[in-house]
């Protein structure tokens, strides 16, 4: 029989109860634990009321802050390749055609667009990091009263954005709502839900917008195309439905069990079912309590023994029942040492492979993060960075260019390519065309940048 003395404390997890005397470890009966439940992320396009839901409880977007917060390699890579899609900021050029009719691009200063973007400068961070999260975000444009310039952007918190129900004859969205309360059940009709026209740019290129007189500010939606109809799924998102990310997490929560635990756990004792019957023959007839009382006595006994038990010279006796008819013996008492499994690293491996697939789910080379996964990690040198960043650049090109529309549809509203020509026809230049970027670092060897070339500057116009 197992009876659980009272100054053990039971961890309900482990079935095991334990004393603070010994840091032992003592087997008790126990039913099984309630499994844990995983939170599973799920995209459905099914829609309610005037809104298309964004997964099938339309709190998509929540669940996936949830996984990125419960994970410093998902948020860090995340981050990174954000920044790296910021990079050193957004910057325009002028392209202009040089004398054999090729393409030359040439750095300008005009005062009204530095105005622009000064007033606006936290904008084009948030639009990359949100697109790096969801495939999908909503800047926003304000016009002024009079509506001849565009002159304030911003962009919009994207879980708090959805999309109506698109027109069926025009085939796209004309509105997006946006709530904070979408996931605790908000709807269009809540005080806090702001309704926000769309602009297409292909209905409304930016002569017509002119026209236009419902509102001064609207959403220009940009999405990563991955053949959703309505919000775009971010291709990382499979770490998630593979369970990667779940196995990410739990190492970390196995570990900290263990050390809570195990570290502190020196010995593991079974004392055999019949002990406290064949010790004292009317143990069960016994009161409740008294039953109490003795089999503390007994395990006290062992506690007094097993501590400073490393040191030299301590034997134990252990008595052994035996069958009188048979022979047999019955089982004793067994203390049985338990091993520090963290001692040999036990998971890093699994942990080191559960982060390399985190990262290449976002197409981050591991490299990137200061990680050395496998055996030859730590084989790796300098240039494999360089590399990996050069190729970083190269594969979120895509994403800059979609960014980029929103700052090309504001250069034609504003009407900023007649200043830059205006700026450059003593040039003699009879074209320019503003072109939209973010401002980057390719890494190179030392011997292949001279000395002078090594000191990042803006080229200036020549005569």
């Amino acid at each position: 029989m197992a009876v659980i003395v009272e100054e053990l404390e039971e961890n309900p997890d482990a079935f095991i109860g334990y004393s603070e005397t010994t840091g032992a470890a003592y087997q008790l009966a126990g039913g099984k634990g309630k499994p844990q439940s995983t939170e599973q992320a799920d995209v459905d396009e099914s829609f309610a009321s005037e809104v298309a839901y964004w997964g099938k409880a339309n709190d998509f977007p929540d669940q996936i802050e949830k996984h990125i917060e419960s994970n410093p390699d998902l948020a860090n890579v995340l981050q990174f390749k954000a920044l790296k899609l910021y990079s050193y900021g957004l910057t325009y050029k002028a392209q202009v055609e040089d004398e054999e009719g090729n393409a030359k691009y040439i750095d300008l200063i005009i005062p009204e667009i530095e105005e622009f973007l000064k007033r606006n400068r936290p904008a084009f961070l948030k639009m990359c990091i949100e697109f790096t999260r969801f495939y999908n975000v909503f800047p926003e444009l304000v016009l002024s009263l009079d509506r001849s310039k565009i002159r304030y952007i911003d962009c919009k918190i994207t879980k708090e954005g959805r999309y109506e129900v698109m027109d069926k004859v025009l085939g796209y969205s004309k509105n997006l709502y946006l709530n904070p309360n979408w996931a605790t059940g908000g709807t269009v009709k809540d005080t806090k839900t702001v309704k926000i026209p769309i602009l297409n740019p292909i209905y409304f290129p930016p002569d017509l917008l002119k026209e236009r007189t419902d509102s001064l500010n609207y959403i220009f939606p940009i999405s990563f195309p991955t053949g959703k109809k309505y919000y775009q799924l971010a291709t990382w998102v499979s770490i998630i439905t593979s369970k990667w990310l779940e196995l990410a997490n739990s190492i970390p929560a196995f570990k900290l069990a263990l050390m809570n635990n195990q570290v502190t756990l020196k010995y593991h004792i079974q004392m055999p079912d019949y002990w406290m019957e064949w010790k004292y023959p009317k143990f069960k007839s016994l009161p409740k309590e008294e039953q109490t009382k003795l089999t503390k006595a007994e395990i006290d006994k062992f506690d007094k023994f097993l501590v400073g038990l490393e040191k030299t010279g301590k034997s134990i006796t252990s008595i052994f029942k035996t069958d009188p008819a048979t022979g047999k013996e019955y089982p004793g008492w067994r203390i049985t040492p338990i091993d520090d499994k963290l001692k040999d690293g036990k998971y890093i491996e699994d942990a080191q492979e559960a982060t390399t697939k985190i990262y290449s789910a976002n197409g981050v080379d591991p490299a990137l993060g200061g990680f050395t996964p496998g055996t030859s990690g730590a084989n790796r040198n300098g240039s494999d960075k360089r590399e990996a960043g050069n190729e970083l650049y190269t594969s979120i090109y895509a994403f800059e260019e979609l960014l980029m529309q929103f700052f090309e549809y504001i250069s034609d509203f504003n009407g900023w390519d007649q200043l830059a020509l205006n700026k450059l026809k003593s040039k003699g230049y009879t074209y320019a065309s503003l072109v939209w970027g973010s401002v980057k670092a390719h890494q190179q060897t030392l011997n292949q940048v001279s000395p002078s070339e090594r000191e990042a500057t803006h080229d200036p116009i020549q005569d």
